[in-house]
C-alpha cells in the first residue's frame, strides 16, 4: 500500500460532497513533500471554481507541517488540523476568507499531543463550532486516552481540552483503550456533536486487537455500535489497526444515523511473506444514535483485495449512501515490510437502504 495523502483525499472529499449546494466547493487538502515539487513541506488546498465545473485553483498553506485533515463550516471557512513535519504535536489553522492563512495554533496544550497524527476534525453545518479529536497514544503498551476541544466562533478561540470518559466496553480486569485511528467527531443536523470510536482491551498492560468494538457518543453517554471477535485468526491484521476500526459517522434527510468502519476477516489472507489479513466495509444504522442494527456487509469480499480506511459522506440530500474507501491491491504498509507497494484506486460506493 502506498499511503500518502491518500486517507486525508478521502477524508476531505467526503466532506465536501456532504455540503449544500451553496457550500459545494470540491475541497482537496494535500501535502506537498519536497521531493515531488523541489519545496518545503506544505499544505495545498484546492477548490472547484464553480460547483461541478471541474476546473480548481489552488492555495499553498503553511510550510513545516504534515498529514493535513479539514472540514468547511457554513460561511464556507476551511478548518484545517495539521501536525508538526518533525513531532507529533497538533496544529489548527484556518483559510478565511480564500488564500488567507490563519497563523497555525497549538491545540492540545495542557493535555498531551498526540503520539502519532491521530486527530480528526469536524465543522459544524448550522453554526460557527468546530471540533478537534485526538488520542494520544505514548510508545509502548497502556491504556490510550481521548481528547476533544471546541471552538464555538469558527476557531478564532478554543474552549479547554476535555478528555473523554471510556466506555463501559469492558469488564473485569479488562480496559478499553481508544485505538490510535480512532476518533471521529461530527456535527448533525441540529448542530450537536457526536463521535464515533474504536475501542481495543488492554489486559495486564498489554494492547489486543479483539474484540474490538465500535462506539457512539453524545452528551457524554456512549452507546454501542458493534462487536468484532471472529473466531480464527489465520494471519495478522498488520500495521496500526484493530480487527475493527477507523469508523466516520454520516446522517440521512430522514435522520437516520449510519456508521462505516473497517473490519479484517479472520479467514481472508493476503499470502506472505509475510501474510496480512484483508478486511471489508462494514455499516450499521440507527434513528436516534442509541439502538444499532446488526453489522451489514457494505462492500463485497474477496476477490484478492483489501477495502480500508472507510469514510462515509455526511448529510446526503436523497436516500442514497456515499462511502469512499481505498481498494488496496495487496493488504498491508510496504513502508513497514508488508509487502510490495501499489497504486491503489480510491471508490465510492454508492447504496440505498430502502
Amino acid at each position: 500500500m502506498r499511503t500518502a495523502v491518500v486517507f486525508a483525499v478521502a477524508v476531505l472529499v467526503s466532506s465536501a460532497l456532504g455540503q449544500p449546494d451553496p457550500q459545494r466547493e470540491w475541497m482537496v487538502v494535500r501535502d506537498t513533500f519536497p521531493e515531488f515539487r523541489g519545496v518545503p513541506d506544505s499544505v495545498t488546498v484546492a477548490r472547484d471554481m464553480a460547483p461541478g465545473v471541474g476546473i480548481f485553483e489552488y492555495c499553498r498553506g503553511p510550510t513545516g507541517f504534515h498529514c493535513p485533515l479539514a472540514d468547511v463550516n457554513v460561511s464556507s471557512s476551511v478548518q484545517v488540523a495539521l501536525a508538526d513535519a518533525c513531532d507529533s504535536v497538533m496544529y489548527f489553522s484556518r483559510l478565511s476568507p480564500w488564500c488567507r492563512w490563519d497563523d497555525p495554533v497549538r491545540i492540545p496544550f495542557p493535555q498531551p499531543d498526540p503520539f502519532c497524527p491521530s486527530y480528526n476534525i469536524a465543522a459544524q453545518r448550522s453554526g460557527d463550532d468546530v471540533c478537534l479529536t485526538w488520542v494520544y497514544s505514548p510508545a509502548g503498551f497502556s491504556q490510550k486516552p481521548g481528547f476533544f476541544r471546541i471552538s464555538t466562533d469558527g476557531g478564532v478561540n478554543w474552549g479547554p481540552s476535555t478528555q473523554l470518559d471510556w466506555p463501559d466496553a469492558y469488564g473485569g480486569d479488562t480496559l478499553a483503550s481508544f485505538h490510535s485511528s480512532s476518533l471521529f467527531p461530527y456535527y448533525d443536523k441540529d448542530g450537536d456533536l457526536r463521535i464515533v470510536a474504536a475501542v481495543g482491551p488492554l489486559v495486564n498492560d498489554t494492547n489486543f486487537i479483539l474484540p474490538a468494538q465500535i462506539w457512539h457518543w453524545k452528551d457524554e453517554e456512549w452507546s454501542l455500535v458493534h462487536r468484532a471477535e471472529p473466531e480464527s485468526l489465520r494471519a495478522p491484521v498488520g500495521f496500526n489497526a484493530l480487527i475493527a476500526g477507523r469508523p466516520s459517522l454520516g446522517e440521512m434527510v430522514d435522520d437516520d444515523f449510519f456508521c462505516v468502519w473497517e473490519e479484517f476477516e479472520g479467514t481472508d489472507v493476503e499470502p506472505g511473506p509475510p501474510a496480512r489479513l484483508r478486511a471489508v466495509i462494514k455499516t450499521s444504522y440507527s434513528p436516534d444514535g442509541q439502538y444499532w442494527s446488526p453489522a451489514m456487509l457494505l462492500s463485497d469480499s474477496g476477490h484478492g483485495v483489501s477495502r480500508r480506511f472507510p469514510c462515509i459522506v455526511d448529510q446526503t440530500a436523497d436516500d442514497t449512501i456515499r462511502v469512499v474507501y481505498i481498494v488496496d491491491q495487496h493488504a498491508g504498509f510496504a513502508a513497514f515490510g508488508e509487502g510490495p507497494a501499489t497504486d491503489n484506486p480510491i471508490v465510492v460506493l454508492k447504496f440505498s437502504p430502502i
